[in-house]
């Protein structure tokens, strides 16, 4: 009876090491598309924003659009989402950002590397929101409203 036992035992923490070792593979190959694959970490941030929304309770093409594109008198914009606001206003979402500093900052143990990854990503991210913010200013008015 007891020996019936361990070797239950035995086989639910073989089989438990062995998922663990999978989980570590898959996690493994998802972080390393997620810092290599400009594309695959686009997609995976869009399908986030789109999550993120519906869990908000806003239904696309009702409350939202994803990957529009909106005509401007420079060229065609392409923001991740156009969401309807009260008053026939709009909010402009663009969900990419470089992550690379901010997953260098989770993965070291040493505090001032940490704090030097995290001041790296929030300069990442101030730089593109100078961009974003270049691509409308002085322009706003020139901006298309887009046709739901």
């Amino acid at each position: 009876m007891r020996a019936d036992a361990y070797g239950s035992l035995r086989a639910q923490i073989a089989a438990l090491a062995e998922d663990q070792h999978r989980l570590r593979s898959e996690t493994q190959k998802l972080t390393h598309a997620l810092r290599s694959g400009p594309k695959t970490r686009g997609r995976w941030g869009e399908q986030q924003l789109r999550n993120v929304l519906e869990m908000a309770g806003l239904s696309e093409h009702v409350d939202f659009r994803a990957e529009v594109h909106v005509a401007t008198d420079d060229g065609r914009l392409r923001p991740d989402a156009v969401v309807r606001l009260p008053g026939g206003r709009q909010l402009v979402i663009d969900a990419k950002t470089s992550l690379n500093a901010y997953q260098e900052a989770l993965d070291t143990q040493d505090d001032a590397a940490r704090h030097t990854h995290m001041r790296a990503h929030a300069e990442a991210m101030r730089l593109h929101v100078e961009q974003l913010g270049g691509k409308t200013t002085g322009r706003s008015s020139r901006i298309r409203p887009i046709s739901w």
